[in-house]
């Protein structure tokens, strides 16, 4: 298991100065927002080969491209892939379509993606679920030929809250199985009334990405590792026990004015929890 830190706690750093505090702080990897102020569609390409020659030079992997959030023209949900509105639609898809491209291009196995995005009134949840695969399907044969998984992360209020979601999901998108899979994000489960520990073994075959924070009263408020209420020790069994040997990125974009300190906290935290691997 390797720990990556999100560069949305650094919206207030140059993309190029979180990376080097990111590498500070002894993360092994690096989780980059393909949102303003970090990376965004209209950046000059000179741009992108600057990151990943930064990246090289502090050896930091990019353990995923977050696509969730499209700030640069909306905010925290919209343009979402249930929108009724065709061009705000488009502009969902051609921003996953680049986040698969910059992917690739800073050598990041997967993207991930909000899990359809609220349900909009008077849709029924069928429909807003075909709605959502039919966005995928279009951005699909760009994710095959770059080889960029599309991993869907469930979230509180949105289509595609829990494991019981995103498996329905799973089955009705039996033709992108190939280019997508679950971005599991332990605080959204217990914010969904869902155990994280038990909900893993159930999907831990689909499970390509860890979003990590903590949670205190259900409350969808990222916290510092060991502030809120999860049971970490139980989950870092459960992980141990299937074999997970992939990234963990710590999610704390809560921590605006103090993301270094909160990222060593963090980081100090969850290490306890692999020691003994």
């Amino acid at each position: 298991m390797r720990f990556a830190f999100s560069t949305n706690a650094f919206r207030a750093y140059r993309l190029e100065d979180a990376l080097e505090a990111i590498s500070r702080c002894g993360f092994d990897a690096v989780e980059i927002a393909a949102d303003v102020p970090h990376l965004y569609p209209w950046q000059p390409r000179s741009e992108l080969a600057h990151i990943r020659r930064k990246l090289q030079q502090l050896n930091l992997p990019v353990s995923n491209i977050n696509a969730f959030t499209m700030f640069w023209c909306g905010d925290m949900q919209q343009p979402s892939w249930l929108t009724p509105h065709r061009g705000l639609l488009q502009r969902r898809i051609e921003h996953t379509i680049w986040a698969l491209e910059v992917a690739s291009e800073l050598g990041a196995p997967s993207i991930s993606t909000q899990p359809g995005g609220p349900v909009p009134e008077g849709t029924g949840r069928d429909e807003a679920l075909k709605r959502f695969i039919d966005g995928l399907r279009q951005v699909a044969p760009t994710a095959r030929r770059l080889g960029v998984r599309i991993l869907v992360e469930p979230e509180p209020e949105l289509l595609i809250e829990t494991v019981d979601d995103f498996l329905w999901f799973w089955e009705a998108a039996d033709d992108l199985h190939d280019i997508c899979g679950l971005n599991f994000d332990v605080g959204h489960m217990v914010c969904a009334g869902v155990d994280p520990s038990s909900a893993f073994g159930r999907v831990k075959e689909i499970v390509r990405h860890i979003h990590i924070e903590d949670i205190k009263g259900r409350r969808h408020y990222h916290l510092i590792p060991g502030e809120g209420e999860i049971d970490y020790e139980r989950f870092f069994a459960t992980l141990r026990r299937y074999g997970y040997d992939g990234f963990l990125s710590l999610e704390l974009y809560t921590y605006q004015h103090m993301p270094e300190e909160a990222g060593r906290k963090g980081l100090a935290y969850l290490r306890r929890y692999v020691g003994a691997v």
